[in-house]
This record gives structure tokens, C-alpha cells and sequence, in this order.
């Protein structure tokens, strides 16, 4: 649970220096000024298909060109997870306002839930991703610091601080009682019955 507590921590970091809270508000006060001067409601079927289809190549050849997919491998919060964070804020607030003027049987409720719950879905794999990476750069930090006690003692390290001693039995006798122990077995033997 504190895993994800440091992520949503860094995401609201992120919130707090980009100003995407500012720029969503913005943008749901545009999209509900347009809903209301209703543009779509003068462009014919065909002009509004041919619209879709440009823009949609248009955001294809802009998603590849720029390499914004290779943003999902990055495991730190970047600026795709800004766009995904705007968007499902934007859309939730514009859906909302559709919600209060009871047009939830619109297309354009259909739409923007369609595109908030994509953005979502989005998210929240970027979440278990960020999560992953992080669990498993933990491990890595803790396999760089983990040494052999008979290292520690003969001071072979070469990791840096702090040291996690491996745990498992020991083999050797770093204090050198070899040969006390086996006096003790001896006499212990020779001296009792089973």
C-alpha cells in the first residue's frame, strides 16, 4: 500500500507544477460553450464523417510521428500520464454537465464516456506499470547492497551502503572455533555415555 501512496504522491506533485487542473477546467467551460451554440448541428453527415476521418489520421500520424507510444515504457511519471490525466478530467466534467441537462442519450455523451473510459483505462495501466517498475527497481537496490557475512568479514565488499547481509546458513567459521568445537565433541564423547 505505500507503493502506490508514493505514486499518487508524485502524480499529485505532477498535478500541482503542470496546472492541468486549470487547463481542464478550461477546457470543459470551451466544450460546454460549444454544446451550447450546437455547431454540429449545421455540418451535413457527409462533411462530419470525412471531419472524423482526417482528424483521426491526423492524431494517428501526430501519435507516430512525435513517438508518444515509446511513453509507455518510460517508468516515471511523464508526459503522457499529463495528456491521459487532462483528458479523463475534461471529459468527466463535460460528461457531468451532459448528466445535469439530461443528455445522457445523446451521441455525444456516448462519445465522451467512450473517450473517458479509454483515458481511464489507460491510466490505471500506467499505474500498474509505474507500480512494477518500481518493485522491481526496489529489488534490484536491495540485490546491489546484499553480501556474504564471510565477505563482510574479510572485507571483500565492493557495494555500497547500506549492506543487507544474505540470509542463509553460514559454512565457514569466521571466528576460527574449529578446533574448540571438535576438542569439545571429542571429550564430550569420550567422556559420556549415549
Amino acid at each position: 500500500m505505500g507503493k502506490e501512496k508514493s505514486i499518487f504522491r508524485e502524480l499529485f506533485t505532477e498535478l500541482q507544477q503542470t496546472n492541468i487542473m486549470y487547463v481542464s477546467l478550461i477546457s470543459i467551460c470551451l466544450l460546454i460553450i460549444i454544446d451550447y451554440l450546437n455547431p454540429t448541428g449545421r455540418v451535413t453527415a457527409e462533411l462530419w464523417r470525412s471531419t472524423v476521418v482526417i482528424g483521426t489520421l491526423i492524431l494517428f500520424w501526430f501519435v507516430i510521428n512525435n513517438k508518444i507510444l515509446l511513453l509507455f515504457k518510460v517508468n516515471s511519471i511523464n508526459a503522457l500520464d499529463d495528456i491521459d490525466l487532462y483528458i479523463v478530467i475534461s471529459y468527466l466534467g463535460y460528461g457531468l454537465y451532459l448528466l445535469l441537462t439530461k443528455q445522457y442519450f445523446s451521441w455525444k455523451f456516448v462519445v465522451v464516456l467512450l473517450i473517458a473510459l479509454l483515458s481511464l483505462s489507460i491510466g490505471i495501466y500506467r499505474i500498474i506499470c509505474l507500480q512494477q517498475a518500481i518493485l522491481k527497481r526496489q529489488k534490484n537496490d536491495e540485490e546491489c547492497h546484499l553480501v556474504e557475512l564471510k565477505d563482510l568479514y574479510k572485507n571483500n565488499l565492493n557495494v555500497s551502503l547500506p549492506i543487507f547481509i544474505k540470509d542463509r546458513a553460514v559454512k565457514d567459521d569466521l571466528l576460527g572455533r574449529d578446533s574448540i568445537t571438535t576438542l569439545l565433541y571429542k571429550s564430550i564423547c569420550q567422556n559420556f555415555s549415549k
